[in-house]
């Protein structure tokens, strides 16, 4: 079973975080556990803790990443092997 951690910010008490099962359903706004208000949604960036650091910089400064196609590629073309060089995959 996998737990969906979503972030609120109630105006009164502050920020709480409730945990779903599943992720249908409206999750922008939710009742405060304390003061029952309405709270709204906080979005937080991911954990990039293991992110290759230029990569994770990027993120961390909200640069939009490029979409590239194998047209635009530099450098040598990737050939198929005959061979599968990892036997343990199917």
């Amino acid at each position: 079973m996998i737990l969906l951690i979503y972030s609120f910010s109630c105006p009164t008490c502050g920020q709480f975080e409730e945990r779903h099962t599943t992720s249908t359903g409206d999750k922008t706004k939710s009742s405060c556990p304390q003061c029952q208000q309405t709270a709204k949604r906080v979005f937080t960036k991911p954990n990039t803790f293991s992110m290759n650091p230029l990569i994770k910089n990027k993120i961390d400064r909200g640069t939009t990443p490029t979409v590239t196609n194998t047209s635009q590629l530099k450098g040598k073309k990737i050939s198929s092997s005959k061979h599968n060089p990892r036997p343990w995959q199917i």
